[in-house]
């Protein structure tokens, strides 16, 4: 098994994966007392802190032990010599987790992880670092408001789904073309061009 490196644009550049914006994000009500407020904080830092060890690791002094830093796995492992998914022992934790934080990069350093699947992992990282860059992105642009924009309401993957898996995948991609042209995709692309053009953004 192996990593399918991405391969150079148009432009001789390669470039990596890069999210533009926050897409998931928690709210607090503006009707929410003060105190109230207070204890949603503080259980937000205790699940971002202690508790996020917790989610991660499982129970201390039964799923691992830890000295200073250092966190030792204890849990069992399964009949290929890995250590049990800790969401198998504690599927609590699964949802919950998600609600405070996606734990990033976690799975890169999880000492409990197939270690021969992260070192991949890890190395592809160090690659896509060194040799690749990320698309160049003008937020203005992404946070402009322009008319016609409530047309621009069609959802990417689930349009390319659709092309993908249908038994005629060109006819699947101009009726998807067909469809967001019907529903004023070209009035919107219009739109945002002239508000960026006077906005001076070229």
């Amino acid at each position: 098994m192996t990593y399918l490196k991405p391969w150079k644009a148009e432009n001789g550049k390669t470039y990596r994966f890069s999210t533009l914006t926050h897409w998931a994000e928690s709210y607090i009500s503006g009707n929410c007392d003060d105190a109230k407020r207070d204890r949603i904080l503080a259980f937000y830092d205790y699940m971002l802190g202690d508790g996020l060890t917790a989610m991660r690791f499982g129970e201390e002094g039964k799923d691992y032990t830890k000295n200073g830093d250092q966190i030792t796995i204890t849990r069992p492992k399964d009949e290929t010599g890995n250590f049990v998914p800790i969401q198998s022992l504690h599927p609590q934790l699964v949802n919950l987790k998600n609600v405070f934080t996606w734990d990033g990069d976690f799975h890169v350093v999880d000492p409990s992880a197939n270690q021969t699947a992260q070192a991949m992992e890890r190395e592809y990282v160090d690659w896509l670092r060194a040799n690749t860059e990320t698309v160049e992105t003008n937020f203005a642009l992404t946070y402009m408001t322009y008319d016609n924009r409530d047309k621009t309401i069609s959802d990417p993957s689930d349009e390319m789904i659709k092309v993908v898996m249908s038994d005629d995948a060109e006819q699947a991609y101009d009726t998807m073309i067909a469809t967001l042209k019907a529903n004023g995709y070209d009035d919107a692309i219009a739109s945002f061009n002239a508000a960026a053009k006077e906005a001076g953004i070229e």
